[in-house]
């Protein structure tokens, strides 16, 4: 089934500036993980429960900052060429129809 989409799509692209009381929290909240769950390799550390605990621990607030930019991502090895070429030519939009 394809979809067809208006361009007007709202979508998450998530840039993170950290302050340091947060990268040590967040060592910490690793080395819990790596304490609790050593051996799973189908557990994952993830970085947006961190975040959240920290929030609810720290009291601190995040902000969000909309954008009008155009993302490009890379997620599958593939993507890489596709990426690259947009890039070299300078492109404003970057449709992506994959079949």
């Amino acid at each position: 089934m394809q979809t067809k989409f208006t361009g007007e799509e709202l979508i998450s692209m998530n840039l993170f500036g950290m302050q340091p009381d947060f990268l040590e929290f967040l060592e910490q909240d690793f080395l819990n993980f790596l304490k609790f769950s050593p051996t799973d390799p189908k557990k994952e550390c993830l970085l947006l429960d961190s975040i959240t605990n920290f929030i609810k621990k720290s009291k601190k607030d995040i902000f969000v900052i909309p954008t009008d930019d155009i993302p490009i991502g890379i997620t599958h090895p593939g993507d890489e060429i596709w990426v690259r070429d947009k890039l070299k030519s300078g492109s404003k939009t970057f449709i992506l129809n994959k079949t």
